[in-house]
């Protein structure tokens, strides 16, 4: 991702408290951009795990980050006063039912 945008900042200050000096050749808007450069061979990316799953690419070899881990926080917004749809309230079931 491009300097200051989307998760590049978490990233960026990861890799910084390990010690690591990252080599960015391309940054991008998209990542599925980024995901596509790594399966024509343009090297690696580093994206959020739920983005890409080894199953989804079997082209693509996924490995997880174990040290530094980078994590975010994630929000669910509703209106107030009212009632969530079933598919909602099921979807922030399994949110809920999530390690992490």
């Amino acid at each position: 991702m491009r300097p200051g945008y989307g998760i590049r900042p978490l990233i960026d200050g990861a890799a910084a408290q390990a010690g690591v000096q990252l080599d960015v050749v391309n940054d991008v808007s998209f990542l599925s951009t980024a995901l596509w450069m790594a399966g024509v061979g343009l090297g690696a990316a580093v994206m959020p795990s739920a983005y890409v799953r080894r199953d989804q690419h079997p082209a693509l070899a996924v490995r997880k980050l174990h040290a530094p881990v980078v994590s975010r926080d994630i929000s669910v917004i509703t209106k107030r006063g009212r009632s969530m749809s079933a598919a909602a309230s099921a979807f922030l079931e399994v949110l809920d039912a999530e390690p992490g």
